[in-house]
């Protein structure tokens, strides 16, 4: 088999043009119809409990046992609260706000009302398409898998549509000449289940709802046997990520990898608490068979039995869970107690395990779990230390949205994500608000304060052309519009957070200094 990659792009007189007008073509409505899961199949799964043994087993051969990784990795987000926090953390840490810009090159002759309608278009399908919801699962099971993979559907009417594919049938096989992945998937997928109706329709009506690129791999596929099980899917239309850098494509492990060991440590340290605590909440009764006095027999009871066997069934029938009963000649009547069968060392190893894992991870405690700060200007660090690692995965969107507007929609549209989160939005958009009062992009202002770009436009087009508001309410009054207010005999202006010492913080934290002057 020829291994030769054969990249098909916009100038390609291949089967682009055929693959792009029949995406274009069919019903928008039937893409929504396409299943993830074939909704007659009644799903029953199971699920490997995963060891710290296990784990180093994989590790020896992760190449092999990539996919039994990704199973760990599932196993601790189903299991493992900490997990599943660090993973939602970052998934939904940036704000994904964005904007969409027209490119001119001013070195040639251009048209502008050709760029301006190119740009529109382009807004128009971007605002039907739930780019935050899409970044956040994109993240989310990037990190959590090592790798993810998305095919774009597109229609001119309704927006974009990106369907999530099964990683466990992807293979990266190398890069377009743009850099973006070139991932080839396994064609027996279809062969699993009824996923064979994505492709061939639903009972066998000739009918597939997924791409032709699928269409024809698995066509081929059947024809020619397993030389054609793998086939490459349409570059333009497949976004793929990675969790590592470049260099780890053939072996796409999971971000915290390196943290499962210690994760899974974890719960064997919370199991071993809670057995503990539950061992000290325990009662053990224990009751003495009465015995006839003055007698010379062995085991002469003074009540046979098997009325004391009935006696204990029904006294066992209305204890709680956690007290004990059994009858014994030996004893009178009593309680064992298990006290102080966990003490503050199980507690603190159980909270020193955590620490040294979210150590390890670089996470702040208190973003993930809980604790206490005594400086915030360590908590802001350390997030826009994690949001760094983010940032680095919006780009990679950033770029392939970039790279599919270029093949699919128009030349010279820039798309761009803003380096934006949930704790720097106050001040990135006060950013934006002083760069648009000194003359920069309106546009960017309004997309940080959380309209789309299709929005935005509209806004500032609406208001210009139709309602004219500057005629009715005047510009509101800003420390842009107003001179200084000479009555204003108040002190220097607070200082930022970051520029204050601990000292400073903890005086700020606590109020000292609030009633001071007045």
């Amino acid at each position: 088999m020829d291994n030769k990659v054969v990249l098909s792009t916009k100038n390609d007189s291949s089967d682009y043009e055929v693959s792009r007008k029949r995406a274009q073509k069919i019903d928008y409505k039937k893409i929504q119809e396409i299943l993830q899961r074939n909704i007659d199949k009644i799903p029953s799964r199971t699920y490997t409990q995963y060891t710290r043994d296990l784990l180093e087993q994989y590790a020896q051969s992760p190449l092999n046992n990539l996919d039994n990784i990704r199973e760990v990795s599932r196993f601790l987000e189903r299991v493992s609260t900490l997990y599943k926090n660090i993973l939602y953390l970052f998934s939904t840490m940036p704000t994904y706000h964005y904007n969409i810009t027209p490119l001119f090159d001013y070195t040639k002759d251009y048209d502008e009302q050709k760029t301006l309608k190119n740009y529109e278009k382009v807004l128009k399908i971007f605002h039907n398409f739930k780019l935050a919801k899409e970044c956040h699962t994109i993240i989310a099971n990037t990190m959590r898998d090592g790798m993810y993979v998305g095919f774009m559907y597109n229609s001119d009417k309704d927006g974009l549509f990106l369907m999530p594919l099964d990683v466990r049938y992807c293979r990266i096989y190398g890069k377009t000449p743009e850099g973006e992945w070139i991932v080839y998937f396994n064609a027996a997928f279809f062969d699993v289940g009824n996923n064979k109706d994505f492709v061939l329709g639903i009972n066998g009506n000739g009918i597939g709802l997924w791409d032709q690129c699928f269409i024809d791999g698995y066509k081929n596929y059947k024809e020619y046997g397993r030389d054609l099980q793998w086939f490459r899917l349409t570059p333009e239309s497949t976004f793929c990520m990675i969790a590592g850098t470049d260099d780890e494509f053939e072996v796409p492990l999971p971000y915290y990898f390196p943290l499962f060991k210690s994760l899974l440590r974890l719960l064997d340290t919370e199991d071993l608490v809670a057995d503990k605590e539950e061992l000290q909440n325990y009662k053990l009764i224990f009751n003495r068979i009465p015995m006839i006095n003055n007698t010379d027999e062995v085991d002469d009871y003074a009540i046979s039995l098997e009325i004391v066997n009935q006696f204990d069934q029904m006294v066992r029938s209305i204890l709680p869970d956690l007290v004990g009963w059994i009858t014994t000649p030996f004893e009178d009547t009593g309680t064992i107690d298990f006290e102080k069968s966990t003490s503050s060392t199980d507690t603190d190893e159980l909270n020193k395990a955590m620490n040294n894992l979210l150590s390890n991870a670089g996470i702040n405690k208190l973003i993930v779990s809980s604790g206490d700060s005594s400086n915030a200007n360590g908590i802001r660090y350390s997030i826009a230390n994690d949001f760094g690692k983010i940032s680095v995965y919006l780009r990679r969107i950033e770029s392939w949205f970039n790279y599919w507007i270029k093949h699919n929609l128009a030349d010279g549209i820039h798309f761009q994500i803003f380096d934006q989160s949930q704790y720097n939005r106050t001040d990135f958009t006060q950013e934006r608000k002083e760069a648009a009062s000194l003359g920069a992009s309106k546009m960017d202002y309004l997309c940080s304060l959380g309209d789309d770009p299709y929005v935005a436009y509209n806004k500032l087009k609406f208001e210009a052309l139709v309602l004219n508001p500057l005629e009715y309410m005047p510009v509101l009054s800003s420390t842009y519009t107003q001179s200084a207010d000479s009555e204003n005999t108040g002190g220097r202006p607070q200082m930022d957070e970051d520029e204050l010492s601990e000292e400073g913080q903890a005086t700020r934290d606590s109020g000292k200094n609030e009633d001071k002057g007045n």
